[in-house]
């Protein structure tokens, strides 16, 4: 019975693999722009996978071919295992397939038909053991659209470092690059990086987590501020998982602040003067950072909450501070709570932080009354996010007693700015009924505060009003 199940299971995948080619074939389908080239029983998207299948890997040839032809295709991913198990003597080395097994021959002739393919602008890379650079390094010369690579665990590199280093000098217009898990040491981190300041100068975004650019030198974090320093067009930059100190803090603080998107979570080596530092950043008017990512760093002092708080009480780029998976009670947390609403007054209300979003994404009702301002914050028209804290949190100091020099000029002013405020935006109905009894209030002070004005505005209108009336 399971052989049946597992030959019905096979024959799926072998029809699916027909199909995949003949909607490759000739351009046949201009829809068909993502191809995942993966082994049977990998978890991905089955619509659109080429199965490795069996121990020949048929048809893999001819799909090489099909891509190499076609001017579809955008984004490819590549789970490929040319690796015939662990190396005896070393369970971290790979024994590589030989030359005359059908899987690697098949895979040499994907790479050659790959090689014309000038279309696919997002390649993917998930290949323990192998050289799958040395095999690919003709596509990455030849195809001068290609602005992502995305290298994912692939073990055992440093059997093919030179292939490895030679796929991110040749792509000559990449504008991501992401080095997933890989435990580069800190001198090979420094080749990459230098590497991709030399070739790669219009570089946008750097995704390097799970490596070790601290470990035994000093050369990953040089080589990552001249690159820093270099690229110009270079906004994202994630070295999360990298074992940083504070050391290689300072070192990178300079050119941090250049970016706008900027990844530090998973870094237990950053102690209480180090984030102090990244605080001081945040409160320069200079920093452009839009996001930053400090999740499970080891955060818990009262000093290093503070310190993010008072650096953010005036920035206004900062919209994500991401501290999810940090020991935080709800202490912690209140000391955002007067940056993002300072209640002592209607102007200090007015000048708070508006901008902020996003504090916690794991456990947001641990935020207490934080979380309600961050949701007022995601009002598009920040004028209208303080007019939404003064009348939900400050309307109490909301007093008419100094616009009576005015007379009732200030109250169809008074009036219109209540009406501006757009509380539906939430559906939040109690929020709609302050605004309106808000609105009510201020009313009823110009009418108690100057009686007679509003009888003499009201029956002189009324007056003028019936005169019309009577010459009609």
């Amino acid at each position: 019975m399971a052989d049946r199940a597992r030959e019905s299971w096979m024959n799926r995948l072998k029809e699916t693999n027909n199909k995949i080619i003949c909607r490759i074939r000739n351009n046949n389908d201009p829809s068909f722009t993502q191809i995942n080239v993966a082994t049977g029983g990998s978890n991905v998207d089955r619509d659109m996978t080429f199965s490795l299948l069996g121990d020949d890997w048929q048809g893999l040839d001819e799909l090489g071919k099909c891509i190499g032809g076609t001017t579809n295709l955008t984004n490819m991913k590549l789970y490929l295992y040319l690796n015939d198990g662990p190396n005896e003597d070393d369970d971290d080395l790979y024994k590589e397939l030989s030359k005359n097994d059908p899987r690697m021959k098949k895979t040499v002739l994907f790479s050659k038909g790959l090689a014309t393919n000038t279309s696919i602008q997002s390649i993917y890379l998930h290949a323990p053991g192998g050289n799958i650079f040395g095999l690919l390094n003709p596509f990455f010369k030849n195809n001068p659209n290609l602005s992502k690579l995305v290298i994912d665990e692939c073990h055992g590199y440093y059997q093919w470092w030179d292939d490895f280093v030679s796929a991110l000098r040749d792509c000559v217009s990449l504008k991501s690059v992401k080095v997933n898990h890989m435990l580069l040491t800190g001198e090979e981190s420094g080749e990459i990086f230098q590497t991709l300041r030399i070739h790669q100068p219009q570089l946008e975004v750097l995704e390097f987590p799970g490596n070790q650019l601290t470990r035994r030198s000093c050369e990953g974090e040089e080589a990552l501020v001249n690159l820093l320093h270099d690229c110009t067009h270079l906004n994202t930059l994630n070295i999360g998982c990298n074992s940083i100190n504070n050391n290689a803090l300072y070192t990178l603080m300079p050119q941090l602040g250049k970016l706008r998107h900027l990844d530090l979570s998973d870094n237990m080596t950053i102690t209480t003067n180090g984030f102090k530092e990244i605080a001081t950043l945040l409160g320069d008017p200079s920093c452009n950072l839009e996001e930053l990512f400090l999740a499970r760093s080891g955060i818990s002092s009262d000093e290093t909450l503070c310190a993010f708080a008072t650096a953010i009480a005036k920035n206004t780029k900062l919209i994500t501070l991401d501290l999810t998976g940090n020991r935080i009670n709800a202490a912690g947390w209140a000391v955002f709570s007067n940056v993002l609403c300072d209640t002592s007054s209607i102007n200090n209300t007015f000048h708070s932080n508006h901008t902020l979003l996003h504090l916690d994404k794991d456990n947001r009702e641990a935020l207490g009354v934080v979380r309600r301002y961050l949701v007022l914050n995601h009002y598009a028209d920040k004028k209208n996010t303080a007019t939404m804290k003064i009348l939900q949190y400050s309307r109490h100091n909301i007093t008419m007693h100094s616009f009576f020099e005015w007379e009732l000029k200030c109250l169809p002013i008074a009036v219109n700015w209540f009406d501006n405020a757009r509380p539906g935006y939430f559906h939040d109905h109690m929020l709609r009924q302050e605004v309106e009894t808000s609105k009510l209030q201020a009313i009823y002070e110009f009418v108690r505060g100057m009686p007679v004005e509003c009888a003499d505005g009201y029956f002189g209108r009324n007056k003028k009003g019936s005169k019309k009336r009577a010459r009609s």
